[in-house]
């Protein structure tokens, strides 16, 4: 299925997204911003309240954060970070250890509805 004709499914249907590298990959084409607001909002959608989307990407905060950590969306965003295993092969150059950048978005349960006013109980005099 194509991260950008989710809205051909129910909303509210999973409970669980994963994304391993399908946001990285549609920053790379053309109208990139466009089309990554149009996959993060067809997502929130298809999650149930208390659902998780999972993305798994080499993008780093500076560049992810700032779509994901949008209102509308309606998620709490968590970031986790997991070390790529290395072959320790030995290097004239010295590298930085690269890691994988796990975002983990929760969808936000609905707030509690206030009753109306008229079924609120009346202090007694």
């Amino acid at each position: 299925m194509n991260v950008l004709e989710l809205d051909q499914l129910g909303k509210q249907s999973f409970d669980f997204v994963i994304d391993k590298g399908t946001l990285d990959c549609i920053l790379c084409g053309e109208k990139s911003f466009e089309n990554v607001h149009k996959a993060l909002t067809h997502i929130s959608q298809v999650l149930k309240p208390g659902g998780v989307y999972m993305m798994i990407s080499y993008g780093s905060p500076m560049f992810r954060l700032n779509h994901l950590q949008k209102k509308e969306l309606g998620w709490t965003v968590e970031l986790q970070t997991l070390e790529k295993p290395s072959l320790n092969v030995p290097s004239e150059v010295e590298e930085k250890s690269d890691v994988h950048y796990i975002y983990i978005c929760r969808k936000e349960q609905p707030a509690a509805e206030e009753p109306p006013a008229e079924d609120k109980k009346q202090p007694e005099s």
